[in-house]
Protein backbone atom coordinates (compact mmCIF):
# COMPACT_ATOMS: atom_id res chain seq x y z
CA UNK A 1 0.00 0.00 0.00
CA UNK A 2 1.59 3.26 -0.93
CA UNK A 3 2.32 6.28 1.80
CA UNK A 4 1.43 9.76 1.42
CA UNK A 5 4.07 12.37 2.76
CA UNK A 6 2.63 13.74 6.17
CA UNK A 7 1.65 17.62 6.55
CA UNK A 8 3.79 20.17 7.34
CA UNK A 9 3.70 23.15 9.33
CA UNK A 10 6.15 25.29 7.10
CA UNK A 11 5.08 28.67 5.71
CA UNK A 12 2.85 28.74 3.07
CA UNK A 13 4.67 29.08 -0.65
CA UNK A 14 2.80 32.19 -0.66
CA UNK A 15 0.72 33.84 2.14
CA UNK A 16 -1.46 36.64 1.53
CA UNK A 17 -0.96 40.13 0.63
CA UNK A 18 -1.85 41.66 3.54
CA UNK A 19 -0.63 43.61 6.22
CA UNK A 20 -2.02 45.37 9.98
CA UNK A 21 -0.33 48.38 11.70
CA UNK A 22 1.67 47.05 15.05
CA UNK A 23 -0.61 50.02 17.00
CA UNK A 24 -4.31 48.58 14.95
CA UNK A 25 -2.87 44.87 16.58
CA UNK A 26 -2.08 46.26 20.01
CA UNK A 27 -5.37 48.58 20.31
CA UNK A 28 -7.11 45.54 19.31
CA UNK A 29 -5.39 42.87 21.64
CA UNK A 30 -6.18 45.14 24.24
CA UNK A 31 -10.36 45.92 23.49
CA UNK A 32 -10.68 42.25 23.23
CA UNK A 33 -8.59 40.62 26.06
CA UNK A 34 -8.13 43.11 28.80
CA UNK A 35 -11.70 42.46 29.89
CA UNK A 36 -11.50 44.30 33.34
CA UNK A 37 -9.69 47.31 31.82
CA UNK A 38 -6.29 47.28 34.02
CA UNK A 39 -4.10 47.74 31.59
CA UNK A 40 -2.47 44.32 31.50
CA UNK A 41 -4.09 40.57 29.97
CA UNK A 42 -4.17 38.06 32.79
CA UNK A 43 -4.16 34.00 32.49
CA UNK A 44 -7.88 34.43 32.99
CA UNK A 45 -8.74 36.90 30.62
CA UNK A 46 -6.68 35.08 27.85
CA UNK A 47 -8.96 31.55 28.48
CA UNK A 48 -11.62 33.33 29.03
CA UNK A 49 -11.40 34.76 25.58
CA UNK A 50 -10.86 31.49 23.86
CA UNK A 51 -14.94 30.11 25.26
CA UNK A 52 -15.72 26.94 25.57
CA UNK A 53 -11.95 26.03 24.28
CA UNK A 54 -10.57 27.96 26.91
CA UNK A 55 -11.96 25.11 29.93
CA UNK A 56 -9.55 22.60 28.02
CA UNK A 57 -5.88 21.53 29.34
CA UNK A 58 -4.66 22.38 25.91
CA UNK A 59 -5.75 25.55 26.60
CA UNK A 60 -4.30 26.42 30.14
CA UNK A 61 -1.22 24.69 28.82
CA UNK A 62 -1.25 27.04 25.74
CA UNK A 63 -1.74 30.25 27.40
CA UNK A 64 0.49 29.74 30.47
CA UNK A 65 3.24 29.07 27.22
CA UNK A 66 2.36 32.56 25.97
CA UNK A 67 1.93 34.76 29.02
CA UNK A 68 5.34 32.85 30.06
CA UNK A 69 7.14 33.94 26.56
CA UNK A 70 5.65 37.40 26.74
CA UNK A 71 6.03 38.29 30.31
CA UNK A 72 9.45 39.69 30.95
CA UNK A 73 8.04 41.51 34.07
CA UNK A 74 7.30 38.57 35.64
CA UNK A 75 4.25 39.26 37.40
CA UNK A 76 2.09 36.55 35.88
CA UNK A 77 0.32 38.84 33.03
CA UNK A 78 0.80 40.85 29.84
CA UNK A 79 1.56 44.72 29.99
CA UNK A 80 0.61 46.86 27.11
CA UNK A 81 4.53 47.43 26.70
CA UNK A 82 5.32 44.09 26.90
CA UNK A 83 3.02 43.17 24.29
CA UNK A 84 4.45 46.38 21.67
CA UNK A 85 7.82 44.52 22.73
CA UNK A 86 6.89 41.55 21.20
CA UNK A 87 4.86 43.18 18.03
CA UNK A 88 7.07 45.29 17.06
CA UNK A 89 10.08 42.51 16.92
CA UNK A 90 8.13 40.54 15.23
CA UNK A 91 8.10 43.56 12.11
CA UNK A 92 11.24 42.13 10.36
CA UNK A 93 11.03 45.14 8.25
CA UNK A 94 10.25 48.13 10.48
CA UNK A 95 7.64 49.76 8.86
CA UNK A 96 5.75 49.90 11.76
CA UNK A 97 3.13 47.02 10.28
CA UNK A 98 2.77 43.39 10.24
CA UNK A 99 2.61 41.40 7.28
CA UNK A 100 1.39 37.71 6.92
CA UNK A 101 4.85 36.69 6.53
CA UNK A 102 5.81 38.68 9.82
CA UNK A 103 2.88 37.00 11.69
CA UNK A 104 3.70 33.95 10.52
CA UNK A 105 7.38 34.43 11.51
CA UNK A 106 6.23 35.08 14.35
CA UNK A 107 4.24 32.74 15.45
CA UNK A 108 0.97 32.28 14.00
CA UNK A 109 -0.51 29.87 17.36
CA UNK A 110 0.77 32.65 19.19
CA UNK A 111 -1.20 35.13 17.24
CA UNK A 112 -3.99 32.66 17.83
CA UNK A 113 -4.03 32.26 20.86
CA UNK A 114 -4.17 35.80 22.02
CA UNK A 115 -7.34 36.17 19.25
CA UNK A 116 -6.13 38.88 17.28
CA UNK A 117 -7.70 37.53 13.85
CA UNK A 118 -10.66 36.08 15.39
CA UNK A 119 -14.69 37.44 16.35
CA UNK A 120 -14.37 39.21 19.87
CA UNK A 121 -15.32 37.01 22.80
CA UNK A 122 -18.84 36.91 23.37
CA UNK A 123 -19.27 38.10 19.61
Amino acid sequence: MPTRPLPTTSAPSKLPDLSISVDTLLQTAFKRLDLNHDGSISRTELLSSLGPAGKMPLAALMVGQVIKSLDTGGDGSISRGELSTFLNKADANHDASLSASEIHTAGVGLIGVLGLFGPPPGG
